[in-house]
């Protein structure tokens, strides 16, 4: 059955997969009648009494039914929801429309009650939600919904030196549009967006198009002109210098400034230059229009200026983050913040910010107090990805890995048991066969999983498209970031080569906008050469085109069978599970107010929960991929005494200090044969190897990785231990500061310390340690098994239990502690566990309360979790 959408309720609301019962009878002008059975389950209620239908906290009117006779309702909104699905450039989340009517309405920009925003905000207690809503209303003018005009500073646009003036003929707009088109046109105007003029050398045409509510949207085509602009780059700020500000922050605001391009004027020569024509006449644009490849350049640089002195503020084109570390600080900000935008003219539609949060995206990532967390939707499409079906699909495949040889070592080792395959006639899957899919799966999920963008480099998408689904791979520096793929539906599936091909690139870029809008170059690779020439011209490309047209996207042609990497996302079959929410919670939020913070009553600053591992423990898709990857090598350590005193015979600087200092630098026979040079730092002290320059960043980078990315004192007093070099704590430093991993993952301070002691107790059932090991591969008959298991220990008695686990997700974890050890033994007072993810996930952690049991989460990392060893021991 497909989904079903309730127009008269909730538009956002669905059910699929329900059983409902045909009857071959004339039903008046319903296509289907749902009984009270299937409203039950869905949880709606209709009251005779009152006359409502209620579901959930929504109510609406109960309708006689003949309401929609002589309306042919069903139809239209049938023929609604496939053109919404069908064109991805609308936006469209939901739909709604006046019964009988197809009208596009004119837009209207409504004032907003602040207290309505501020009530709104549940994740804050009552107390703060009435000092946020006393600050807001000092701020009539910033939240009035009424378009006003940057004060200080006129946009220019300037033109290459080859450009040629041009003039565009107006585009036709449909009668029954025109009357919307021109109020609209008249609004513009009034508000002075829009001027009339008369004749000009540059002219642009211009359309409306439909929005969500069914009111309009003005789009300029300025390709053309486009073409001609030349870009002054302003670089966008980088999420790791945002985190290193702002660690251990406790309060997040969002501000999203409302129609933000238009309120820049633009200087007289670029007035000129904007000019469009209509079936009413010649108009320019008095200010900044959207499309135009400079806005987001000059929006950044304006915003920077403005909030310059205000140090707690970050800023991303329109969006604005005021970053608080208490309570009264926020409040504060927040008024020193709001007033500068209402002094400079700006305007706010608070229902559309973000207030006091804790958690939200930012710059394409998932922004918490403690850093970032990996931003799952990246990699549904590699998640959901089947294993081949076919010899076919599965040279698709090696394809595509072949495509990322250089990411990872010993490809070819792994894909043996596939490439054996190939030159068969039919495929024969095998164990080998699964095991390397699984392990090259999880290989590129690892890689586009932990590696984040940086918006000022440049981006490159691989699109392709085929009969069924549409698949894209996303790079940064030759290294996957994201990647996508979705199936057509059947309105799509009639679009012509052209059309889907472009449709790929229109999906992924509104999939992934806060991650590429603004970027400083976007590369997009196709195998369907006209999209490089512009030459498809329909309604729907068109539109298409000038969304496009906000990314300022370069068009590159690619060979097909070169097209590896996006031709297997387009081709393979995907599963139909998709991720609720893009960063791996349950549940999409209904509004920024909705998604899950921690609440501000209690004190999170020192919690233990590490939302990174809740996040891929409670996960099965996310589970079983990573499960899965396969053994890391380990990193040969290269040096040994004859590569380093041929170094040190190169080295002038040490050959000179050893003429001058022979007290302390002499050669020292450490291995038959080999004498090198050795440094002692007093006379008659401990002798040292002296680390030639040209070794010296290598050995600290081994050092630092072997040393599992270990901190700058760690690192420096290791090396002193069997070496020397002038420059020891200088290069660790680096080494150290210009580390990814280490900036991006690593909280600013001191660790934990030393492992804590064991706790004992004399009372049995009161402390029960739990932890998981594995996996293991038994072989039964001809069969091998992977398995993994979680063991129970009572501290006291020893008493153990040991269950096998499908997967190591916190619900399934928690089900397994409750069946084999809570419905067994006496109820533990607490429960000591690692911090994996599997403990310290809401399942575990909820199973746990609900049996009134205090969690006990130790300091130490899940793979150095001594303190569940030593009950272990015991």
């Amino acid at each position: 059955m497909k989904v079903i959408r309730f127009p008269e309720l909730s538009p956002t609301r669905a059910f699929t997969d329900e059983v409902i019962a045909v009857v071959n009878k004339h039903t008046g002008t319903h296509d289907v009648i749902l009984g009270r059975d299937f409203l039950g389950a869905a949880g709606i209620v209709p009251n005779p009494a009152t006359s409502l239908i209620q579901w959930d906290d929504l109510n609406c009117p109960w309708l006689p039914h003949d309401h929609f006779h002589g309306h042919n309702w069903t139809s239209a909104v049938r023929t609604a929801m496939e053109a919404l699905a069908a064109d991805p450039y609308l936006e469209y989340d939901s739909f709604s429309v006046q019964k009988g009517s197809k009208e596009i309405l004119s837009s209207k920009y409504d004032q907003v009650s602040t207290r309505d925003a501020a009530q709104q905000q549940t994740h804050l207690p009552q107390r703060q939600r009435d000092q946020l809503a006393d600050v807001l209303q000092h701020f009539t003018t910033l939240f009035s919904g009424k378009l006003d005009c940057y004060p200080h500073h006129k946009v220019h646009l300037e033109l290459s030196e080859n450009a040629k003036p041009f003039r565009c003929r107006e585009y036709p707009i449909p009668h029954a549009h025109r009357e919307v088109f021109k109020e609209e046109l008249e609004r513009l105007v009034k508000i002075g967006v829009l001027s009339r003029t008369t004749a000009s050398k540059f002219l642009s045409p211009t359309f409306i198009v439909p929005k969500k509510d069914g009111r309009v949207r003005w789009v300029s085509d300025f390709r053309k002109l486009n073409s001609m602009i030349t870009r002054k780059e302003y670089n966008l700020p980088r999420i790791q210098d945002i985190l290193k500000r702002r660690s251990h922050y406790r309060y997040f605001t969002k501000l999203d400034i409302s129609m933000q391009y238009y309120t820049f004027e633009l200087d007289e020569a670029s007035k000129d230059l904007c000019t469009i024509a209509t079936p009413f006449g010649n108009f320019r644009y008095n200010r900044l229009p959207m499309g135009i490849k400079q806005s987001p350049d000059v929006a950044q640089q304006i915003m920077e200026d403005v909030l310059r002195d205000c140090p707690e503020v970050e800023v991303y084109i329109d969006d604005i983050g005021v970053f608080s570390n208490t309570w009264e600080e926020h409040l504060a900000s927040l008024r020193k913040v709001l007033k500068i935008l209402q002094d400079n003219n700006f305007t706010v539609n608070p229902l559309k910010c973000e207030w006091a949060v804790q958690e939200t995206d930012w710059l394409g990532y998932w922004l918490t107090p403690t850093g970032i967390k990996p931003w799952k939707k990246k990699i549904d499409a590699l998640l959901a990805l089947q294993r081949p079906q076919s010899v076919t699909e599965l040279r698709s495949f090696i394809g595509a890995v072949t495509f990322y040889r250089d990411m990872f070592p010993r490809r070819s080792h792994l894909l043996s048991p596939l490439t054996a395959q190939v030159g068969k006639r039919k495929l024969n899957w095998n164990d080998e066969c699964e095991k390397s899919f699984k392990e090259i799966k999880s290989l590129l999920a690892k890689e586009a999983f932990l590696r984040y963008p940086d918006h000022n480099k440049p981006f490159h998408i691989y699109t392709d498209a085929s009969d069924r689904q549409l698949g894209s791979v996303i790079l940064q520096e030759g290294k996957p970031v994201a990647f996508f793929s979705r199936k057509l539906n059947s309105a799509q599936r009639n679009y012509t080569t052209g059309e889907k091909e472009l449709l790929s690139i229109v999906e992924t870029l509104k999939e992934y906008r806060t991650m590429l809008f603004g970027c400083r170059e976007l590369h997009v690779y196709t195998d369907h050469k006209n999209l490089t020439f512009h030459n498809l011209q329909t309604q729907r490309v068109l539109r298409w085109r000038l969304f496009l047209e906000e990314y300022g996207p370069i068009f590159h042609y690619i060979k097909g069978n070169e097209n590896t990497a996006a031709d297997a996302f387009s081709r393979l079959t995907f599963s139909e599970r998709q991720s609720d929410h893009p960063h791996g919670f349950k549940g999409p939020p209904e509004k920024p107010s909705d998604v899950l913070h921690p609440s501000f009553t209690e004190d999170t600053s020192d919690s233990p929960v590490e939302g990174y591992y809740s996040m891929v423990t409670d996960d099965p898709d996310l589970c079983d991929c990573f499960v899965h990857l396969p053994d890391q090598q380990d990193v040969p350590f290269q040096l040994d005494y004859k590569t380093i005193a041929e170094a040190q015979s190169r080295d002038a600087a040490l050959q000179a200090e050893a003429q001058s200092q022979p007290m302390r630098i002499q050669k020292k026979l450490l291995a038959p044969g080999t004498e090198v040079f050795c440094h002692a730092q007093t006379i008659g002290g401990p002798w040292k190897i002296y680390l030639p320059t040209s070794l010296l960043r290598d050995t600290v980078r081994w050092y630092h990785l072997a040393l599992g990315h270990c901190g700058i004192s760690r690192l420096a007093n290791t090396l002193r231990m069997h070496f020397h070099h002038p420059r020891l704590q200088q290069t660790c430093e680096n080494e150290v500061s210009t580390c990814d991993p280490c900036q991006r993952l690593k909280n600013v301070g001191r660790g934990h310390g030393e492992t804590a002691s064991r706790e004992a107790s004399l009372l049995p059932w009161q402390d029960v340690a739990v932890d998981l090991i594995g996996p293991w591969t038994i072989s039964v008959g001809n069969k091998k098994h992977t398995f993994s298991a979680l063991t129970i220990i009572d501290m006291v008695t020893n008493l153990v239990e040991v269950i096998r686990i499908e997967n190591k997700s916190a619900a399934h974890v928690a089900m397994h502690f409750e069946n084999h050890w809570l419905s067994k033994y006496p109820r533990p007072l607490n429960v000591i566990h690692d911090q994996g993810g599997e403990f310290i996930g809401d399942d575990f952690q909820h199973r746990l309360r609900v049996h009134g049991i205090n969690s006990k989460p130790r300091k130490q990392t899940p793979f150095a979790n001594e303190c569940i060893k030593q009950s272990a021991i015991r």
